[in-house]
């Protein structure tokens, strides 16, 4: 792109009212994450330190006309001619609108307590407020008494909590408006206008050559959305873009609109980097890559995992992005997580697959024995490496241990554990376990501490030695600070995490809880999706609502 002489004397001008503008801004940002942590600080302290930026690009101004040999002209007199201020305020405006309606309401809350105070005056000898009124009326009369009635009750007219009402608004406010982004935009805003200001001059006195006129960024707007909708649309290309609309430029150099325009065609073309450094905009220029590549970023997390093929292309995005755009290394560390993020994601979504069918056999068997109330069969298919099947088993016996004992026939209940007794006598570890925990649910509804307590001790040395469903009960117990168990999230996870392993669903509910709600552990969205599917797979009640929550 070859810029004229013109075009680079114009742009000398343009670059030190740009950097000063940005430094401006960025000058008040800090100012405000420092100072500022209320509405009234935002009108009282912000408002006027942001003035102060502009006086200082009036002392440049006044300086650079000087040097030019311009000597007529003063603040004052940009004031006037070039409404600078005034375009400040325009927009602050939000701002000093929202602070006068407070305002007002302030001044109707005094209004209100001088009625307030007024009515504690004494009447006809009767008294203060409204006792002294009623009795004042015996000799003032009735009208009197009307009147001093409705004085009296002044106090109903305000009270605290109009003031508090006031500063709640003040509170809503404060947190709704990005008065930081609002302000400091205003600060930039009129520190180009200065410099707009003091190019207008210069042509004038025949500095510099340009035909500048007035800027209309409602005409510019519409002309370069319509030049760009010809570009998203393939029938032109990033060069007739550029070629198209350096003219433009040139004849507008303090127009926000077209850089803000070309800014989209980021990464397109060298031409553009060269084209805002020279015309004083490679500051925002590359705020804007950074903003563009941090919503790029947004929106991928936003897609979600529907494929393998989708993972593959996200990450393509994500290389593209870094290759083309170049973003500073904290935006590179974000790509960089981002894109390890989503292959791990894809890698958990594997393992659940995985999973799943390896499991879909044993399952579908489990479940078919279950439904046709063969239930002894289940008990030849523990061996001590599958908690799924210990669960069904479990959850059938526990069911009808819950029926049995509200029934209160504990009789039958022992007829259905005979064989579970029995395995257990032959120091089968599942069939103590399952003893275990029902009768501690007999003895904890019949009250016995001493035996709940017995029992509770067998289930931690079956945890102990790796018994699969008395990992998963323990552990839960640990996570609850159930009956007789302290909270300990450090053996809730040891415990949770070894069971979800070995296929207990129970298991796999509660550890995926724990790393949605990071409990015990930092929270991990990707981790608590594996194990809650795969629960919620098995029909874990508490993980299909976890996932729903996810």
């Amino acid at each position: 792109m070859t810029f004229n002489v013109d075009i680079l004397e114009n742009a000398k001008y343009r670059k030190v009212f740009n950097t000063m503008a940005y430094a401006h801004k960025t000058s008040a940002f800090g100012y405000f994450d420092q100072e500022i942590s209320t509405f009234d600080d935002v009108y009282e302290k912000f408002l006027f330190e942001c003035i102060k930026y502009l006086d200082e690009s009036f002392e440049i101004a006044i300086k650079l006309l000087l040097e030019a040999g311009i000597y007529e002209y003063n603040k004052e007199m940009f004031v006037c001619e070039f409404q600078i201020e005034e375009s400040f305020i325009s927009d602050v405006n939000i701002l000093i609108e929202q602070y006068d309606i407070l305002q007002n309401q302030m001044r109707d809350i005094a209004l209100a307590r001088n009625i307030q105070r007024s009515s504690r005056s004494r009447w006809q000898g009767g008294g203060f407020g409204l006792g002294g009124a009623i009795k004042g009326s015996i000799t003032a009369g009735l009208l009197n008494a009307g009147t001093g009635v409705i004085r009296g009750i002044g106090d109903s007219f305000t009270d605290a909590k109009d003031m508090e009402n006031v500063y709640k608004k003040k509170k809503e406010l404060f947190s709704n408006f990005d008065y930081k982004k609002i302000v400091a935009d205003a600060v930039y805003n009129a520190d180009i206008r200065v410099g707009y200001a003091v190019c207008c001059l210069m042509e004038r006195y025949h500095v510099i050559r340009l035909n500048m006129g007035l800027v209309n960024e409602d005409s510019l707007q519409i002309r370069m959305q319509n030049l760009m909708g010809q570009f998203y649309d393939g029938r032109i290309s990033v060069q007739q873009v550029l070629e198209e609309s350096f003219p433009w430029i040139t004849e507008n150099p303090f127009s926000f609109t077209y850089y803000k325009c070309l800014y989209a065609l980021v990464g397109h073309s060298e031409e553009i980097a060269e084209m805002c450094d020279v015309l004083g905009f490679y500051n925002e220029y590359v705020d804007y890559k950074a903003q563009y590549v941090s919503r790029c970023i947004n929106e991928l997390k936003k897609q979600g995992i529907k494929s393998t093929g989708c993972v593959d292309d996200m990450v393509h995005q994500i290389q593209e992005i870094a290759r083309i755009y170049d973003p500073p290394e904290d935006i590179q560390r974000k790509l960089y997580i981002l894109q390890y993020n989503i292959n791990e994601e894809k890698r958990l979504e594997d393992d659940v697959n995985m999973r799943i069918n390896k499991n879909s056999a044993y399952e579908k068997q489990i479940n078919e024995f279950i439904e046709n109330k063969t239930v002894g069969e289940i008990w030849n298919l523990i061996d001590g490496k599958n908690g799924y099947a210990e669960w069904r088993l479990t959850d059938y016996f526990d069911g009808l241990a819950a029926e049995l004992m509200e029934r209160k026939d504990f009789k039958r209940l022992e007829r259905k554990l005979l064989y579970a007794k029995e395995q257990a006598e032959l120091q089968n570890y599942y069939a103590i376990y399952l003893i275990s925990y029902i009768q501690r649910k007999w003895y904890k509804k019949e009250g016995k501490k001493s035996n709940v307590s017995d029992m509770e001790e067998i289930l931690t040395e079956l945890s102990e030695i790796g018994q699969i469903s008395a990992c998963a009960s323990v552990g839960y117990f640990y996570l609850h600070g159930e009956g007789g168990y302290k909270k300990d999230y450090i053996m809730a996870l040891d415990l949770l995490s070894y069971a979800a392993e070995m296929n207990h669903p129970l298991a796999m509910s509660w550890l995926g809880y724990m790393y949605k709600e990071g409990i015990g552990v930092a929270k991990n969205k990707a981790l608590a999706r594996k194990w809650l599917e795969l629960a919620a797979h098995y029909g874990e009640k508490n993980a299909v609502r976890e996932l729903k929550k996810l």
